[in-house]
């Protein structure tokens, strides 16, 4: 079995450039934490409880069936915990389903931008795919017609929530991290790195690629 997991950056991300049926077209079902869900407004007590652009589309898709919440888990205190000590509880939960999922004998791809976290994912050897690699993968599915303005689109939309105060850790906040991790001077990302195709280490030494995970 396949098993997607979604942090929050990338669904806001998606969602704000109308983009979030990607994510169906590609991998049929999405799956979220509890505390992601509340990082984007998707429970009854959200992290940050205002509207934002792309929540309504958020809403829907959990009404259509295709994102969905993992059950909560209750897990001991001796179980897994963030070696990274940048990542956030929305990527450390999200890490720490997708290693229960992987223990479970399944195929897991994370799909993350922020460099804490994709860090800590690549460490915990779970495969990554970031919001970019999403939309280089739609293009070559022919789901878009270019991935280029979408890509630029993506990068405006996260250029001008750094200009918005963050409310603690929200999702919104989270994309606005995403933008700095495609862009900041520490990052030095080529065109093809910044589409986030780098993933897992495999046997060889070389990473998975978007195209090479299989997800057909």
């Amino acid at each position: 079995m396949k098993v997607v997991i979604a942090d929050a950056g990338p669904l806001i991300g998606l969602a704000r450039i109308d983009q979030l049926a990607l994510l169906p077209g590609l991998f049929d079902k999405v799956w979220i934490t509890d505390v992601i869900a509340a990082e984007i407004g998707l429970t009854p007590a959200p992290v940050n409880p205002q509207s934002y652009p792309g929540l309504a589309s958020l809403q829907l898709s959990c009404q259509q069936g295709w994102l969905q919440i993992a059950p909560v888990i209750e897990l001991e205190p001796d179980r897994y915990r963030p070696i990274n000590p940048g990542v956030d509880a929305g990527e450390a939960s999200a890490t720490g389903l997708a290693l229960r999922q992987q223990a479970a004998g399944h195929s897991v791809l994370l799909v993350v931008d922020d460099r804490c976290g994709r860090a800590e994912a690549r460490q915990q050897g779970v495969a990554i795919m970031g919001t970019a690699a999403v939309l280089v993968l739609a293009k070559e599915r022919g789901l878009v017609a270019a991935c280029s303005p979408l890509l630029r689109s993506f990068i405006k939309s996260c250029f001008m929530l750094t200009h918005q105060k963050p409310d603690g850790e929200s999702g919104v906040h989270k994309l606005s991290m995403a933008y700095g991790a495609l862009t900041g001077p520490a990052s030095s990302f080529s065109m093809h790195s910044i589409a986030g195709l780098e993933g897992s280490p495999c046997p060889s030494g070389q990473h998975l690629t978007a195209p090479a995970w299989g997800w057909r």
